[in-house]
């Protein structure tokens, strides 16, 4: 009895263990804003450094952000669940909606739209909220 007592508390840290250093790997922030954008003309270098300096600008500079990336599509194995087809992926993380809701009305983020409008085809938005 006393070996079954030992090993069920035994697991019950073990597990404690496992879920804190799980959640320690959550991104920051209840709201995670993913926007996919496709460039005009993803070839032209000018286009490239225009865009991406306007992004990171918004990165240095919104309030409302908790946490930011940019990126271009990473180079690994083609696969049919894969899509690679977009020219940049930005990813900003938030307390709240009502933090997101803030930041699309932020002049950081509409000086953001209206600098670079001109270059984006097409933009696809993703939100979702963290799972507690």
């Amino acid at each position: 009895m006393k070996f079954s007592l030992i090993s069920s508390i035994v697991l019950i840290i073990v597990l404690s263990t496992i879920t804190l250093k799980a959640q320690d790997k959550q991104i920051p922030g209840a709201l995670v804003h993913t926007v996919l954008f496709w460039l005009k003309n993803p070839d032209n270098p000018s286009d490239r450094i225009e865009f991406e300096k306007g992004i990171k600008v918004l990165i240095a500079t919104n309030p409302q952000g908790i946490m930011a990336h940019i990126g271009r599509p990473a180079t690994t194995k083609p696969r049919e669940v894969v899509d690679d087809s977009f020219t940049y992926q930005y990813v900003m993380t938030f307390a709240s909606v009502e933090d997101e809701e803030a930041y699309q009305t932020d002049p950081t983020h509409t000086d953001f739209v209206k600098k670079v409008d001109h270059l984006i085809e097409k933009v696809i938005v993703y939100d979702s909220l963290s799972i507690p």
